[in-house]
């Protein structure tokens, strides 16, 4: 059974999750029309306008980094996004999703609605919400 845990993201684990990232991410960040060499940049700027986020960590490997944005007009409402390596998408699925479960109650002790937007093909997302 795999160790897993979630602790505060660094820029370490932003670099790593940049250059593994998903493909479902890669194309949902793609159809954002921010160009692929601009994923570094634009996902700092993310975590810094991001004051709740973490790093899903697998036997001591970063694989999954989800955080929330709380809307402009209503601080109470946040927007989930979440990103996760190919390797964690067919390997550790399972037991990322149930831990994210802790993070996603911690998050509710902040904010009363979460929601998330994602690619209506992404299957494993829309399951997870």
């Amino acid at each position: 059974m795999a160790d897993v845990s979630f602790k505060p993201v660094t820029e370490e684990d932003v670099r790593f999750m940049v250059a593994n990232l998903a493909k479902d991410n890669v194309a949902e960040i793609l159809a954002t029309g921010l160009p692929e060499k601009e994923f570094l940049n634009d996902f700092l700027t993310a975590l810094r306008k991001s004051p709740y986020t973490s790093a899903g960590v697998v036997d001591g490997k970063t694989q999954m980094i989800s955080g929330v944005v709380p809307e402009f007009l209503d601080r109470k409402r946040g927007l989930i996004w979440l990103v996760f390596t190919e390797e964690a998408k067919s390997r550790y699925w399972v037991e990322l999703a149930r831990w994210s479960k802790r993070v996603l109650n911690e998050y509710l002790k902040v904010f009363e609605t979460l929601y998330v937007r994602c690619n209506v093909e992404n299957v494993k997302i829309r399951r997870w919400i």
